[in-house]
């Protein structure tokens, strides 16, 4: 693999979650080019991102977030080579929103999740007055929902389907809001 660092010219921020919230743990150097179509996560469509290239250092980990002109994004893919000084990233860019975790009918407490379009198959379904909406939310490891946790974002409350918890840095959770059309 070869790898052209070009003109490491923009200044990007290295984000990683603790205590529910991201927060910045350093800054760094980099090369950036925007790409379109990156696949964060097997369940969700793809989303508008970047290729970034830095240098090896211990700040940035598979689990980090980076912030790239204001715009938070999540690292898909982590390439590296023994013999080369430089690390090849593919981020989505994909905005965290708050969320109130409600269980037996208490709110329990807030993270920050990704709330994402699902990757679906098309279904032809006979049309009717309501309206069923499912997305994916995305959440960093710490963060563990279970099946029939309520979950409100972005003003609706949204039922927690199915659980996706394999992935080494995140968890993906299939909910659903339903309402009148």
């Amino acid at each position: 693999m070869i790898i052209d660092p070009g003109k490491m010219d923009r200044l990007i921020s290295v984000l990683k979650y603790e205590n529910g919230v991201w927060r910045e743990t350093g800054r760094l150097w980099a090369k950036v080019e925007y790409t379109a179509k990156i696949v964060y996560s097997a369940f969700a469509a793809s989303s508008d991102g970047y290729k970034v290239t830095i240098r090896k250092n211990g700040l940035v980990r598979l689990e980090s977030a980076l912030e790239i002109e204001g715009e938070h994004c999540m690292i898909t893919t982590f390439e590296t080579s023994p013999r080369m000084n430089y690390v090849m990233l593919s981020v989505a860019k994909l905005a965290p929103v708050e969320c109130i975790l409600r269980r037996q009918g208490e709110d329990t407490g807030t993270f920050y999740g990704i709330v994402a379009e699902k990757y679906v198959r098309f279904e032809h379904n006979t049309p009717y007055a309501g309206q069923d909406v499912g997305l994916l939310l995305i959440t960093p490891k710490t963060v563990a929902l279970r099946t029939g946790d309520i979950v409100a974002a972005m003003d609706k409350r949204f039922s927690v389907q199915e659980c996706h918890m394999m992935e080494k840095t995140h968890n993906a959770y299939e909910v659903y809001w339903t309402g009148d059309a």
